[in-house]
């Protein structure tokens, strides 16, 4: 005995589709199909009854009984969903202000670090007849941390105006 075949727009009818749906089906790997295209009426019925969820007359629970290329499109299917989400939250919080280019922190953290081997390079001009005049140690010392002190005071302001 043969199994029962019909084209697509045939099928479609039968199924009470569209025949888009019915070559999505076919995308999907839902339709079994003969070597001359036909489907496979009772084959197709059984994927399909399998695949769709309830309310259009199959049972999602039983994975078994889905094809595996249904499985393997459920998977890439979550997986670009997944993606999508992720995309979508990184463009909210960028939106938001929450979230900086790479390269803008990576150029702005390059001048911050620059200015402060420039200004702490600059204490040495700064400081060098002074510290060479100053017998006591303690006061050299003192002299030497006010200096570096408002150097790095004043990088730390940068800094926060650079990356407010």
């Amino acid at each position: 005995m043969t199994a029962k075949v019909m084209n697509q727009a045939e099928y479609a009818r039968y199924r009470g589709v569209a025949r888009k749906t019915i070559t999505e089906y076919k995308h999907r790997g839902l339709l079994v199909l003969t070597e001359a295209g036909k489907v496979d009426v009772a084959a197709s019925d059984a994927n399909l009854d399998a695949f769709l969820d309830e309310v259009r007359g199959g049972d999602r629970t039983s994975e078994a009984a889905m094809p595996a290329d249904a499985n393997a499109y459920l998977e890439a299917k979550t997986r670009e969903m997944r993606a999508r989400a992720a995309r979508q939250e990184l463009e909210t919080r960028k939106r938001a202000g929450e979230l900086l280019e790479r390269k803008s922190v990576e150029r702005a953290a390059f001048t911050l670090a620059r200015q402060t081997q420039e200004a702490v390079i600059a204490v040495a001009d700064r400081l060098a007849s002074v510290l060479a005049a100053e017998s006591d140690a303690a006061k050299a010392h003192e002299l030497l941390s006010d200096e570096l002190r408002g150097v790095m005071n004043d990088m730390a302001k940068q800094a926060e105006e650079l990356f407010a």
